[in-house]
């Protein structure tokens, strides 16, 4: 005798999201930590841009400078030896990691067992 798998309710214009999350729900618990490690490390920096704009003397109110600490960056001398030295390093690093994955993805798919 065998016996029938559960089945998962469709998702019909009629039914409700909640059952669907109910149905769905160990894949909710899965994807959990990825976007909490998402929005902690991603996201939740975006929130210091604002110190770029000010300056800060102690404990005392911060200052508004505006662009001046980006017109002070960019006029390091080394800075746009830096920048293209970063550049560099990102689009080499991107191009070996994709060719290695599209190696490596092609040498498993060659595997006979």
């Amino acid at each position: 005798m065998k016996e029938k798998g559960k089945t998962l309710p469709k998702r019909t214009p009629g039914g409700t999201a909640f059952k669907h999350a109910r149905a769905y729900r160990g894949v909710y618990l899965m994807a959990t930590p990825v976007l909490v490690a998402a929005l902690i490390f991603y996201y939740l920096p975006m929130f210091g841009i604002r110190y770029a704009f000010f300056t800060y003397k102690g404990i005392n109110d911060p200052i508004f400078v505006g662009m001046k600490h980006f017109v002070k960056m960019f006029s390091m001398p080394g800075f746009w030896k830096a920048f293209s030295n970063t550049l560099v390093l990102s689009i080499t690093k991107l191009i070996l990691n994709t060719g290695a994955a599209v190696i490596i993805s092609v040498l498993l798919n060659e595997l006979i067992f």
